[in-house]
């Protein structure tokens, strides 16, 4: 979440939700962009791509894409906030399947946030891509099409699949 690329939960998790204004449909945009303090990664919703650029730091304005796997394991070392680090984390395991070492796997967890508050409406939104006024079948639709990107599966985490998850749930029990 990308962007979706794949986040409340989500936005604690992963700093200001913004959706691009490009390419966006009836039922809203077709990329989410995610921002941390360190890191903004965008998530295509269509391709299930997701790329990002570094904020802040020794390779601040570089784009995720053009960083080789030994930039990227020193550029999580380098970063603290759990936030930029869930975030980078879900970027590689999309990029590089096999990224982690023994020390990642043992700290990988079930991928959710601890402690973080409930997502709220707009957040939810945010995270399926879709605008205010969103019918039951709108949220349906996005969360699957997300899912099928993004599900640990095919390549996602299950950061990101709990996040779709609640986004959906926040929405369909909306009052």
């Amino acid at each position: 979440l990308i962007g979706p690329l794949l986040g409340g939960w989500f936005r604690n998790a992963f700093g200001s939700l913004r959706q691009a204004s490009a390419g966006g449909t009836a039922a809203g945009p077709q990329v989410s962009t995610v921002a941390t303090a360190d890191l903004r990664m965008t998530l295509d919703h269509e391709s299930g791509d997701m790329d990002g650029e570094v904020l802040r730091g020794a390779l601040s304005g570089q784009r995720l894409s053009e960083l080789d796997i030994n930039a990227l394991r020193s550029l999580r070392a380098a970063i603290s906030a759990p936030d930029s680090r869930q975030l980078l984390d879900a970027y590689l395991d999309r990029r590089f399947a096999d990224w982690r070492g023994p020390e990642e796997e043992a700290a990988r967890g079930d991928g959710a946030a601890p402690g973080a508050p409930a997502m709220d409406e707009a957040q939810a939104l945010q995270v399926l891509g879709l605008r205010t006024g969103a019918t039951r079948d709108d949220v349906v639709d996005a969360h699957r099409r997300l899912m099928q990107k993004l599900h640990p599966d095919r390549g996602g985490t299950d950061y990101l699949a709990a996040t779709l998850n609640q986004a959906k749930d926040v929405l369909l029990n909306r009052r």
